[in-house]
């Protein structure tokens, strides 16, 4: 349920807005005890999307997860980390760090 939402961003908000369509990448790998995701695509980026929403609209989705998040990050040792970038001048990068347990 984490992935969930900023995959379909990434879809509805960054690559269906493009004409000649898009790509979105993941990937999953392990690094010191904690998986490493990274949700990448080639869509219109962070500022073209928001320049384009209409206004009153909120996002949900994001707003769920970040509030799981933060009620996992309450309840676990080690907290997962969540970070949001522009890829540039267009596309974005979501990157989220989750510790495994032993």
């Amino acid at each position: 349920m984490l992935l969930q939402p900023y995959i379909e961003n990434a879809i509805w908000h960054g690559i269906m807005p493009k004409e000649e369509g898009g790509k979105v990448m993941i990937t999953i790998k392990e690094l010191n005890e904690t998986l490493l995701i990274n949700i990448m695509d080639d869509g219109i980026g962070i500022d073209n999307s928001l320049a384009t929403k209409k206004d009153g609209h909120q996002s949900k989705g994001m707003a769920l997860t970040n509030e799981r998040i933060n009620l996992l990050n309450k309840i676990e040792p080690k907290a997962i980390q969540l970070n949001i970038k522009q890829n540039g001048k267009t596309g974005t990068i979501v990157s989220i760090a989750v510790p495994m347990h032993q």
